[in-house]
């Protein structure tokens, strides 16, 4: 996984990540990011879940952003691509 923009969770964000109510998926797909110190592509996601699938994640990580649990962080050209995708992070 890149070296990509960091961050820190607070606190009282980590105690109320136990109130959350996500399906297995999600709760799988949110943990790559809870174990990363940097924003990650939709693609090292997948790939950290060894999906073969981009649609296996891209639905969930918009899913994710849209409740407020992720937040995109940033541009980046995906080396597999060459695309310009999005960096995203946890807020959480």
């Amino acid at each position: 996984m890149g070296a990509h923009a960091s961050h820190n969770m607070h606190g009282n964000s980590l105690a109320s990540f136990a109130t959350l109510d996500l399906t297995d998926r999600q709760r799988a797909v949110f943990d790559v990011y809870r174990g990363s110190t940097v924003a990650l592509t939709d693609r090292e996601v997948a790939t950290a879940r060894r999906f073969q699938d981009m649609n296996a994640v891209r639905p969930i990580i918009t899913r994710l952003r849209d409740e407020g649990l992720l937040t995109e962080a940033g541009k980046i050209k995906c080396p597999v691509t060459g695309k310009t995708v999005r960096l995203v992070t946890t807020l959480l």
